[in-house]
């Protein structure tokens, strides 16, 4: 077979195996908006994970401490020698119930038995009624806490989702205004560059010392140098974008939501710290927490008070032995009447219940402290937010005025009436009111999303968040 052939056979087993087994496209998209990186993050971020899955095992958890009813069934066989010698065995179900209210019940039943063994029915119910009844019974305890955690995992899954959400908005914006100010810096290097070759050009003809030339060069560089480390730093930012989404790290996807312009209306200070207070999902876990706190108290002195419980109890057999048959009502029995007992060493009871005191006490100044954090929360984004406010104001009336500098100066150098160190004092002051303008919009933006969820609001229903 020639060469070539060969070679051609090769090829076409080559493209028939890479077409097997497809290489898996990048999903990593080229461009990313707000509203993806955070749809993003709520897949991938492994706090929201973390506290899905909690919350799925407190839902089983709840689910569990539901069921009050248990039914199982049993068959027993055994042999015996000697004086014993014969075998026996039986088929037996049982039924069991634990009330919310504390009554315990037992059903017990043995259809089939054989040898040794005898047929019958047992019943029995136990209700308290002086200690472990009613909310401080042990299943209406387990019930509560089950509820009580199902509670607190949804209000921490909010939390998280809350947090990344927070996370990935600021990562997102700082990162636009990182690639913001390449432009800025790129602009100033153009301004810088233009007044260098006019330098030089003005040099050339002897209309000005070469120390305007080495001036213009000298800020060219620098620019350069100060435009090198915004490019780097765009980078770092959109790497922190990419950790707090959760995946891509190391990629740089386009982004495309810019930072909105925003003239919301919020309540006054105070009116703002209550509405955070009566929102605050912290809040709301100290107080579940709280009244599970003040159910063990209960619970607690409950236990070191005597107990009197109702019993009732019914059990009937069957008389047949060996090979004989009877009925398994052949003897029957009932009994009821009233346990009593008191617990005469009270010592571990009694520092149960100082413990659960001082764990109620703790968690008291734990709730006061977090009312205080929040109402401190909701102040800073108020003073963030107006401070912003104020620099962009300030900042927006000396934008004008900067660039109106900047073309006087440009317009004197062309008419050799003065130095290029005023064309690049005037750049370098537009460049940072530009870049101050940027930063001052971020930190409005930014600290109106923070304003919003130290007030309770849920971040995934603003509109700049889902548009």
């Amino acid at each position: 077979m020639p060469s070539a052939v060969r070679r051609e056979i090769f090829a076409v087993i080559a493209i028939f195996m890479l077409s097997a087994f497809p290489v898996q496209a990048d999903v990593q998209p080229a461009k990313l908006s707000l509203r993806e990186a955070v749809s993003l993050s709520l897949k991938s971020n492994p706090d929201i994970r973390r506290a899905e899955d909690a919350l799925v095992a407190s839902e089983s958890g709840l689910r569990i401490a539901g069921i009050n009813t248990g039914i199982s069934v049993g068959v027993g066989t055994s042999y015996g020698t000697g004086s014993d010698a014969g075998g026996s065995g039986s088929l037996s179900g049982k039924w069991e119930y634990n009330g919310l209210g504390g009554m315990q019940s037992q059903v017990e039943v043995t259809p089939l038995a054989a040898g040794d063994d005898s047929g019958g029915i047992s019943f029995s119910v136990k209700q308290p009624i002086s200690r472990g009844k009613g909310a401080l019974s042990t299943r209406a305890d387990a019930l509560a806490d089950a509820v009580s955690s199902r509670l607190i995992r949804e209000s921490q899954l909010f939390m998280a989702r809350q947090t990344a959400v927070s996370g990935v908005i600021d990562a997102y914006f700082n990162a636009v205004l990182a690639t913001e100010e390449i432009k800025v810096q790129e602009r100033a290097l153009a301004i810088a560059q233009e007044a260098a070759d006019g330098a030089r050009k003005r040099a050339e003809a002897g209309l000005v010392a070469e120390i305007e030339v080495s001036r213009a060069e000298i800020r060219v560089a620098r620019t350069k140098d100060e435009l090198n480390r915004k490019v780097q730093g765009a980078r770092t930012a959109t790497d922190k974008l990419m950790l707090a989404i959760g995946e891509g790290l190391g990629r740089s996807p386009e982004l495309t939501t810019a930072v909105p312009e925003i003239a919301e209306s919020f309540p006054d200070v105070d009116q703002a710290v209550r509405i955070a207070r009566d929102g605050s999902v912290q809040l709301k876990i100290y107080d579940q927490r709280l009244q599970d706190n003040r159910r063990d108290l209960d619970i607690s002195a409950d236990k070191l008070k005597p107990s009197l419980d109702a019993v009732v109890s019914y059990k009937s057999g069957d008389s047949g032995t060996g090979s004989s048959i009877g009925s398994i009502f052949d003897d029957t029995a009932l009994t009821a009447g009233l346990q009593f007992s008191v617990p005469l060493d009270k010592r571990i009871l009694r520092e149960e219940k100082d413990g659960t005191a001082r764990d109620l006490n703790l968690l008291k100044e734990l709730r006061s402290f977090e009312a205080d954090q929040v109402a401190g929360n909701v102040r800073a984004a108020y003073r963030a937010r107006e401070t912003a406010d104020n620099t962009l104001r300030i900042l927006g009336q000396n934008l004008e005025t900067a660039r109106e500098n900047l073309r006087l100066a440009q317009r004197m150098v062309e008419e050799g009436l003065s130095s290029n160190r005023d064309v690049l004092e005037a750049q370098e002051a537009l460049m940072t009111v530009e870049s101050g303008l940027l930063a001052a919009r971020l930190n409005f933006y930014l600290a109106g999303i923070n304003l919003r969820k130290a007030m309770g609001e849920d971040l995934l229903k603003l509109k700049t968040v889902l548009q």
